[in-house]
């Protein structure tokens, strides 16, 4: 497939880059003759002035003849002509630009320039810093030949029309990227070699003239007061210029000011939080000791109360900030005679108390120049007036905000994955081997499509849910579960492409870890939100069951519970469109989709699988067609529905969640046969074939693939020979689904051995009843057993020549035009059989036990329900993002492969994580979870195989560097 497009773009990939490369030399020239005319205009003019009257000069801008003095008249001529050439210049200049970038839109333009082309927000205090980006576009066209000059080499471009942010947001992404490489980025590599930023404190009243310090705390104490959303773009961004500043930041911004925000007392707020937000001081939160990582309530720093005081006599461990910090949010025992949890309180130290110190700065392996320290406590006396919240509840403090903060944690491996993106993608274009750029190698574009299909979908679905007040334990634990884990992953990859200038490579894979770790020190599982006057016996006696040393044990606790309180959930987990973002209509429609398929396909599913048949799949399409499925896509004048391309996902998702053959057959028909009429087909064509594929009185298919030609398509055998006001087609076609059973197929065929080979390919509609025309034995399949596959065999078929689909000779057309949104509709797919390997896999691990507990409660089976959970929610996000971007006509070739690859290869192995945990009971057929491996393997195979997805995302990539 990827050779297809590559060679049907070629000529117009040339064309391109000359018309590129045209438009910006003649914008220069133009706009430097520009320059050259308007001076020698304005010059000529001023001498004009001295020696005329107004009268001749107001004459002579008028164009007059009578004009007698050469001076005037060669200056309203230059005048003139500076004018012609200022506009014209100026406009091409501005549309090479725009080509250049790659736009289609104005909005899309506006966004693609980034920071180089900032946009004042008009929710910015004009006395915040402002940066203006307009002199790194001027480099960048002057010094084109210079790779390190190009804004593209450096930094990727964060594709924010996919991951949904509005206007402010992208805005705030600008001016925090323009900061943070401006101020930050250059000194990075310096911070870490010395483990030192000397200029901290200036950079934190940078960051507080910014408003980014006191980001979602209230305005009232001089913070910004916005959402979650936005603490997560800063600190993304911190952290893809230096991971160091950017955890000092999180520690600072998401632990000690949120923390005062939510809990202090108007005194104390008063008191701290203009100093924390503006820059002047620096905030850290200490809670590790030691003795007590993860196991936070075993902590033995002791805090006895006298008078008006208390005394703290003990240490902290760990504590990043400690050696630079003003103000501490600090964790002390005040109770060791009652249970654990219950014994806490919450101080607000000051580092000028008497008794408080910090020793030596620990010298670490990542995060260098993220100063790290012990604290030491010697009788240090503290205010009654600086407990944060009340004696013995300092577990409602840190628990009130444990999952935002988990969330905004979770943006700094995504901005350290970025950057690695950045060094990564930019050297694989630059650096040459055996004579060739080695981001041609495609053992290397494997690499890189693997890191441009990350996590950053899941975090901000996340995050904007939590700004809707929507906040569960689940997706806060597991968005920074499942990114820590793909950080050090891709941190991996960008070292092995840059092979032997790995140590040239910032520490961000060795800083990743970090991550990891302090997702496993503050993993506390979802206790009791309870209000500080509320009873204690709400806890449980078990400290075990408040607090976990792996942050997985949190996904599964909510899964757990869940299960606990609904019945329904025993067969179907359910899936929160609250983080995946549906609107009231698609929610509804998910509804209709999952009733229908449940009821009329699911029980089936097991039995289908058994014969290879559905004997009801005519009955089953006509209701598929009552609802609007079968066109769901297509225009309503013929029979469709009109919706959108998320509309088309998620009725694709329940299908396949009710039975993954059933879906394949649906996504055949509806994604690629009747949407490839519906755009491309004439008025005839479409009056005769759509209404009956949309109601379903017909069944379609899809036939390009041939034994000897799979991915390489345009190397297909099937000939199409004109004769008269016919074509006579002769050959075969292989793998071809619903093949046995479709009416109407869309056929692609040679029709000329003479032209390039992409070029002499033509689209047929054929009908069943076509003389000629016949399907050979149905394929026996290791999956999707139900969904009829065959040869088809076309032994002088006759097709008349109103059967062509577009034009003779272009069905790459017809093809290239809507592959991205079928590869992206087809991805909903292997989404379908995730969610239903959850479904099978969180019921039985809550109904089968060993050793007298259910198996559920058992961590190696946690942590296997974790991933589960956490790869499909990350997978479903991806999906959902970019198909609102393409319903917003922002596709792109990269994300629609992406999704496809993505997904499927993550399909794979969830099924095989369901048949673990099932056990022997998995290995048998009398539970689905074989069917779900067998089903999952074709979406690694069909429509395009893994390995040339790869080559599609890995070639777009190239052609971005080109």
């Amino acid at each position: 497939m990827s050779e297809y497009e590559e060679n049907s773009n070629k000529q117009l990939s040339k064309e391109q880059n000359k018309e590129k490369s045209f438009n910006i030399k003649a914008g220069i020239f133009l706009t430097t003759v520009t320059g050259m005319s308007a001076i020698i205009g304005f010059g000529a003019t001023l001498t004009s002035v001295k020696k005329q009257d107004a009268q001749h000069f107001n004459r002579g801008l008028a164009g007059s003849l009578e004009m007698r003095e050469p001076a005037v008249s060669l200056a309203c001529r230059a005048l003139g002509w500076g004018t012609v050439y200022a506009v014209t210049g100026c406009g091409i200049l501005f549309y090479g630009i725009w080509k250049l970038s790659g736009a289609q839109t104005f909005e899309d333009f506006r966004y693609k320039m980034g920071s180089i082309l900032p946009r004042i927000s008009k929710n910015t205090p004009q006395s915040r810093t402002e940066f203006s980006g307009m002199n790194d576009l001027l480099e960048y066209l002057t010094n084109a030949k210079s790779s390190k000059d190009k804004f593209l080499s450096l930094y990727y471009p964060v594709d924010d029309a996919v991951t949904g942010l509005t206007d402010e947001q992208m805005q705030l992404r600008n001016t925090a990227f323009t900061l943070v490489q401006k101020e930050l980025e250059q000194k990075a590599q310096e911070i870490d070699r010395n483990d030192n930023f000397r200029e901290l404190r200036d950079f934190w009243k940078i960051l507080g003239n910014l408003g980014a310090l006191g980001i979602t705390a209230d305005p009232k104490y001089g913070a910004t007061g916005s959402g979650f959303m936005e603490n997560i773009i800063l600190m993304e961004e911190l952290s893809r210029g230096s991971a160091a500043i950017a955890l000092s930041y999180g520690i600072h911004s998401n632990l000690c000011v949120n923390q005062i925000n939510r809990h202090g007392t108007e005194k104390q707020k008063q008191k701290y939080l203009p100093k924390l937000c503006s820059g002047e001081y620096i905030g850290a939160l200490a809670m590790s000791e030691p003795g007590s990582g993860s196991d936070v309530v075993s902590m033995r720093l002791r805090a006895a109360k006298k008078g008006n005081h208390y005394v703290l006599n003990g240490n902290k461990f760990w504590i990043t900030n400690g050696p630079d910090a003003d103000v501490l949010v600090v964790y002390a025992k005040t109770d060791a005679t009652g249970k654990p949890q219950h014994g806490i309180t919450a101080f607000l130290i000051e580092k000028k108390f008497d008794g408080f110190s910090t020793a030596q700065k620990l010298d670490k392996l990542g995060m260098r120049g993220s100063n790290t320290c012990e604290l030491v406590f010697e009788d240090c006396k503290v205010p009654v007036e600086n407990v944060l919240g009340v004696e013995n509840k300092g577990v409602y403090v840190l628990m009130s905000g444990l999952d935002i903060e988990r969330l905004v944690l979770a943006a700094g491996p995504i901005g350290l994955m970025q950057a690695a993106c950045d060094v990564a993608f930019n050297y694989a274009h630059e650096r040459k081997q055996f004579g060739q750029r080695i981001g041609k190698f495609q053992m290397i574009q494997s690499k890189l499509a693997d890191m441009y299909t990350t996590s950053r979908c899941y975090l901000y679905n996340v995050a904007k849910a939590c700004d809707r007040n929507h906040i569960n334990s689940k997706d806060c634990a597991g968005v920074i579960m499942f990114i820590a884990e793909r950080a050090t992953q891709m941190a991996l990859y960008a070292i092995q492409i840059l092979a032997l200038d790995r140590l040239l490579l910032k520490s961000e894979s060795i800083s990743i870890r970090t991550y990891q770790h302090l997702g496993e020190r503050d993993s506390l599982t979802n206790v009791p939100q309870l209000e500080e006057n509320e009873d204690d016996s709400q806890f449980s006696d078990d400290i075990q069951d408040v607090f976990s040393p792996k942050t997985n044990q949190v996904v599964q606790e909510q899964i757990t519970g869940r299960y606990n309180n609904c019945r329904f959930l025993s067969q179907y987990y359910l899936v929160d469109d609250i983080v995946s973002g549906l609107t009231e209509d698609q929610l509804q429609l998910r509804k209709t989709a999952f009733n229908l398929t449940q009821k009329e396909l699911a029980p089936k599913a097991q039995e289908i699988d058994k014969n290879d048949n559905f004997d009801k799949l005519r009955d089953f399409w006509k209701l598929l067609g009552n609802v609007g499925a079968l066109g769901i896509t297509a225009d309503p004048k013929y029979g469709g529905t009109g919706g959108s391309f998320m509309d088309h996902i998620i009725f694709m998702e329940e299908i396949t969640r009710g039975s993954a053959a059933i879906g394949l057959s649906y996504g055949a028909h509806s994604n690629l046969c009747v949407n490839q009429i519906n755009r491309h087909g004439t008025e005839k064509q479409k009056n005769k074939f759509l209404p009956k594929l949309c109601s379903g009185e017909h069944i379609g298919a899809l036939a390009m693939s041939e034994s000897n030609s799979g991915s390489d398509v345009v190397s297909m055998k099937l000939r199409a020979e004109k004769k008269g006001n016919h074509y006579v087609l002769n050959g075969s076609k292989y793998w071809i689904t619903n093949g046995p059973d479709a009416d109407i197929l869309v056929v692609y065929a040679k029709t000329s051995i003479t032209k390039e080979p992409q070029h002499g390919i033509t689209a047929f509609l054929i009908e069943k009843d076509f003389k000629g025309f016949s399907t050979g034995q149905k394929l026996d399949k290791l999956g999707m057993r139900g969904s009829n596959t065959c040869e088809l065999i076309f032994q002088d078929c006759k097709v008349p020549e109103e059967n062509v689909l577009g034009s003779e000779n272009n069905g790459v057309y017809v093809l290239m035009s809507g592959l991205n949104i079928e590869r992206l509709v087809l991805a909903a797919g292997p989404i379908g059989y995730m969610q239903y390997a959850c479904d099978v896999a969180f019921n039985y691990a809550h109904e089968r036990k060993q050793f007298g507990r259910r198996i559920g409660e058992f961590q190696m089976i946690q942590s296997k329900l974790a991933d589960m959970y956490t790869i499909l929610s990350a997978s479903r996000c991806y999906l959902y993002n970019v198909a609102r971007a393409c319903d917003r006509n922002h596709i792109n070739s990269k994300d629609c492969a992406g999704t496809i690859m993505f997904i499927s290869e993550r399909a794979t192995q969830i099924a095989l994580e369901a048949i673990q945990i099932l056990g022997g009971n998995g290995y048998i057929n009398d539970y689905p979870t074989g069917r779900i491996l067998r089903d999952a393997k074709l979406a690694e195979i069909g429509a395009g195989t893994t390995e040339i997805r790869k080559l599609v995302i890995g070639r777009a990539l190239n052609k971005e560097y080109s």
